[in-house]
């Protein structure tokens, strides 16, 4: 499973990794793939103390390429964040075919769209659901995967460059009717 996201506490890693623990499923590992800095400090130490700590792999910043390798071969992402202003990893994810597990509240929905299990992020057991549900319901990735696959061309940046330019268009043509 993959956490995609500088390490601070608003990305809320640690109830993830807390999930992750009451998971304990042997044949998976926690990869938290994201720059370090000065809030990461509380994280570092709770990943130094899990039982699980052999299974939670911290890469901090990565390149693009090595990001997408990432992606490619996690069989979740997990965005499970208490505050997003908007959220590129879930549609990163989704381009690439990896289901997503995010938060049900701020930005997230709409971002997400029914392309995610949404998961109540200050809940520890219902993100240890959605890991369990997608890591053994096939059917469930594959919805997901397929939904996942029309919901983040709804946000290229063709269509963003398109939006921009015709909101721009809208106000100099109210500007000249006054």
């Amino acid at each position: 499973m993959l956490i995609v996201g500088t390490i601070s506490p608003r990305k809320n890693i640690i109830r993830m990794i807390q999930a992750f623990e009451r998971l304990n499923q042997q044949e998976v590992s926690l990869v938290i793939a994201g720059g370090i800095n000065n809030t990461s400090k509380d994280v570092i130490e709770y990943i130094k103390r899990s039982p699980l700590r052999d299974r939670i792999i911290v890469t901090g910043f990565l390149e693009e390429r090595e990001l997408s390798w990432c992606y490619r071969n996690a069989s979740i992402l997990l965005f499970c964040s208490l505050y997003e202003g908007f959220g590129l990893p879930p549609l990163e994810a989704m381009r690439l075919n990896t289901p997503v597990i995010a938060s049900n509240i701020t930005s997230v929905p709409e971002v997400v769209g029914d392309a995610a299990y949404l998961v109540d992020p200050y809940n520890v057991d219902q993100i240890k659901q959605g890991m369990y549900d997608l890591l053994n319901d096939s059917a469930l990735r594959e919805s997901l995967t397929k939904k996942g696959q029309k919901q983040y061309r709804k946000f290229t940046w063709e269509n963003t460059a398109k939006e921009t330019l015709q909101a721009f268009e809208e106000v100099l043509s109210h500007r000249r009717s006054k």
